[in-house]
């Protein structure tokens, strides 16, 4: 095939040779085309398409018959890779080595397909982007208006973004609910259970879009200094408060602390919770009755009653709240957890029903089974691609929390994946 396109007589975009081979991301609005030259050049390529971070991946040893009457003559071009550089909630920085890729931060080994085969990591897979892979002239022909990664134009962002210049708002996910809402900077958001896996989803999220937040769990001031440690040293932007959330003075205490720190309080995430089931009643310790109610319920009943004086005072709030799907009917061996979360979704519609008039809004999210390390751990056969990832359920907080969900009040939002 020689360097014309055959038959094309249309406009060309003289960025690269017709013929160049590209692989294209499309993502909302968004349009960004990376040279296969390039790739095969570096290996990995790290990049922001939309508000999303991605990662494309080249190897060796996929060959094209374009060229060539047998496919074995054909030229080596290479296979590729799209997907989200983060996993549950951590960026994954890869470097090609061989035919495989390694990260820097777990050591583990991945393949071209985004599973992880070898190391801490194994059996987990990152989330594949959809791509194309075209040749440049048609690809240009219909997406003018494509953007052409250049790694010295990727660098200047990076310094933009680092001097606080960056055009763009960065985002650890994206999807078109996230494009409906709006920057989160200068609001004030108390995060509770903000340590664990969805709590930290839910926190580097708002963080990406400009919050002010307080990280909040009974050892919140250990673990906030390896759970965030990016955001060491911006006092003006988080702190942690070791605080029991089953305490009514210790809450009216952390509340008070955030006002004096921030003068306000925007958003209460309350995600503090927790599983414990596995018994029929007869046979349910009250102890158990006791923690599930008091860790569940109680603790968004406490945080909820010390901000609410204060979003009532200026006309404005956002309350989500983290429930389950046994909300919606009991389940065998299950009681106390079912009955704790159905008290989280009264709650939620009565707190709302009384606030809604003050500009406050209320709402909660229904998860499936979320995919972390101690449900795999727990499941280990389950499949755990059916599961809710932290970060899907980080979109539906935010999308609560942001003002594209002014007129959602009492809604409880089923978030099953596929399970």
């Amino acid at each position: 095939m020689g360097q014309n396109p055959f038959l094309y007589r249309g406009p060309e975009d003289g960025r690269l040779p017709a013929m160049a081979r590209v692989v294209t991301v499309s993502l909302g609005s968004s349009d960004k085309a990376y040279s296969y030259d390039l790739l095969r050049e570096v290996g990995v390529i790290e990049d922001t398409v939309g508000a999303l971070e991605i990662v494309v991946l080249h190897t060796f040893g996929t060959s094209s018959a374009l060229g060539n009457a047998v496919i074995a003559d054909g030229a080596d071009v290479g296979a590729t890779g799209v997907y989200e550089s983060r996993l549950d909630g951590q960026h994954l920085s890869l470097r090609r080595d061989g035919a495989v890729f390694v990260d820097a931060e777990t050591n583990s080994t991945w393949n071209i397909l985004g599973a992880a085969i070898d190391g801490p990591l194994r059996g987990r897979f990152l989330t594949p982007i959809v791509h194309g892979d075209h040749f440049w002239f048609s690809w240009a022909a219909f997406k003018p208006e494509t953007v052409l990664f250049s790694p010295d134009a990727k660098q200047a962002d990076r310094e933009n973004l680092r001097q606080g210049r960056s055009h763009r708002m960065p985002h650890l996910f994206i999807g078109i609910v996230r494009k409906m809402m709006k920057d989160f900077s200068d609001q004030v958001f108390i995060v509770t259970g903000g340590t664990g896996n969805l709590g930290r989803a839910v926190a580097e999220a708002l963080w990406q879009a400009g919050a002010r937040l307080v990280i909040v769990d009974r050892s919140a001031e250990e673990k906030f200094p390896t759970t965030f440690p990016e955001w060491m040293g911006d006092d003006a932007r988080a702190f942690a408060s070791s605080t029991d959330l089953t305490n009514a003075d210790a809450v009216d205490d952390m509340v008070e602390r955030v006002l004096q720190r921030f003068g306000r309080i925007d958003g209460l995430i309350n995600i503090a919770g927790g599983y414990r089931a596995g018994t029929p009643v007869h046979e349910t310790p009250i102890e158990t009755w006791d923690f599930m109610l008091n860790l569940n319920a109680r603790t968004l009943f406490l945080a909820s009653k010390a901000v609410l004086p204060h979003m009532i005072a200026q006309h404005s709030g956002k309350i989500v709240n983290i429930g389950a799907r046994v909300a919606l009917g009991g389940k065998k061996d299950m009681a106390a957890y079912s009955v704790a979360k159905t008290a989280v979704l009264r709650l939620t519609e009565s707190i709302s029903d009384e606030v809604k008039a003050h500009g406050i809004n209320v709402n909660c999210v229904l998860p499936g089974t979320i995919d972390t390390p101690s449900n795999r751990e727990a499941m280990p056969n389950a499949n755990y691609e059916r599961w809710v990832r932290p970060e899907a359920l980080a979109d539906v907080v935010l999308f609560l929390a942001s003002d594209a969900a002014r007129a959602v009040h009492g809604a409880a939002i089923p978030v099953y994946g596929l399970s």
